[in-house]
């Protein structure tokens, strides 16, 4: 039952970050909790410690994928991702609707903030994504269907 409750503490420790990455990060942390409007929900599939859930959605932690190319990243986080994808040498094979309440929904900075959130907390660091990152990547992809998730083959032919 415990399992159940959604921890209200959005602070994310880390007391060598920037006030302005910290900032972002708390932010970050309480989009990915949230599962309401203006929340992404993230943590019912990955969990609120990152490792997901063993054969059926992938680990944040520790994971290429978040570690790695931030535009890969961005447009799965507008898009969502179906099929086989391999992180950290597991293959998984399931759904990520696009994140946001209602799917698809999350704004520029709200992804900003939530992919800064996940690329530093769990162990994780990486560098910060800007909204005007994400804006770049939303143009840049701006002609496909508004519900059309991304596959990791597509993605990795993008690198």
């Amino acid at each position: 039952l415990e399992e159940d409750v959604v921890s209200t503490d959005v602070s994310v420790a880390s007391s060598s970050a920037p006030q302005w990455l910290q900032e972002q990060m708390d932010t970050g942390k309480e989009i990915y909790m949230k599962p309401e409007k203006g929340g992404g929900m993230c943590y019912a599939c990955h969990q609120q410690n990152g490792q997901g859930i063993a054969g059926q959605f992938p680990p944040l932690a520790g994971s290429d994928w978040v570690l790695g190319n931030k535009e890969r990243l961005i447009k799965i986080s507008m898009y969502g991702l179906m099929g086989e994808i391999e992180v950290n040498g597991v293959k998984y094979n399931n759904v990520m609707a696009p994140p946001g309440i209602p799917p698809g929904s999350l704004t520029d900075n709200q992804i900003a903030n939530v992919l800064t959130y996940i690329r530093n907390d769990w162990g994780n660091s990486a560098s910060a994504v800007s909204p005007e990152e994400v804006a770049n990547v939303r143009d840049f992809v701006k002609d496909r269907g508004q519900m059309q998730m991304w596959t990791a083959a597509e993605l990795n032919s993008d690198k």
